[in-house]
């Protein structure tokens, strides 16, 4: 994964199949009805964000500027190991 500038988002992409997956285990573990959104996740734009190379996504909205952007609360958490088994906390 390149890193990107401090500051900079990535470009605009749909998410691809594993980032697809992880979003739709993290949705399947909230308590509201999520069926809307889940059925969009194919439609859903994302941007990489300056993360040091982390992973985390940005998901855009029309007409929202990203540098307004501000974390509420979290919705969902994920805990398990990668393929070489360090811990992971994904959020």
């Amino acid at each position: 994964m390149k890193e990107l500038p401090h500051g900079k988002l990535g470009p605009v992409r749909r998410l691809s199949e594993p980032e697809e997956t992880l979003v739709r285990r993290l949705l399947d573990q909230q308590a509201i009805n999520n069926s809307s959104l889940l059925g969009r996740l194919d439609s859903l734009d994302v941007q990489e964000m300056p993360d040091g190379g982390m992973g985390s996504l940005y998901f855009p909205w029309p007409n929202k500027d990203p540098r307004a952007r501000r974390l509420g609360h979290r919705i969902a958490e994920l805990q398990f190991a990668d393929v070489d088994g360090t811990p992971v906390v994904a959020s």
